[in-house]
């Protein structure tokens, strides 16, 4: 996140929430991206992101710290979970869905992500 006050703030909510924010790299170069969310007449959505380019845009490796990720399985089933990552370039798969008729779709894609982020961590 950018080292502003909304990067502060976002920080914040994850403390308050109990996330780990150790992880945080706040960039002095560049400002927190923002991003804006319109539901249009006919459901659809526009969005209106301000990145250019935004902190997390300007991520280097040599901010991560790697020691984070290494502390959250062992082996064996670290490694077996880590190997796989870097060769799906040619992957591809599918999964039907469900057919519905959206009212407001604004969050389903972070909604989505978090109940796949929340399985991993169960």
């Amino acid at each position: 996140v950018g080292n502003d006050e909304f990067g502060y703030m976002l920080c914040d909510i994850l403390k308050q929430n109990f996330v780990d924010t150790s992880g945080v790299h706040f960039d002095s170069e560049a400002r927190t991206a923002l991003a804006f969310v319109m539901l249009k007449a006919d459901a659809e959505l526009e969005f209106l992101f301000f990145r250019n380019p935004s902190a997390d845009m300007l991520l280097h490796e040599s901010e991560i710290d790697k020691n984070l990720y290494r502390s959250l399985i062992h082996d064996p089933s670290k490694s077996a979970h880590l190997a796989p990552l870097y060769y799906t370039k040619k992957f591809k798969g599918q999964v039907v869905g469900v057919k519905v008729n959206p009212i407001d779709t604004a969050g389903a894609g972070d909604a989505f992500v978090s109940g796949i982020l929340y399985s991993i961590c169960s």
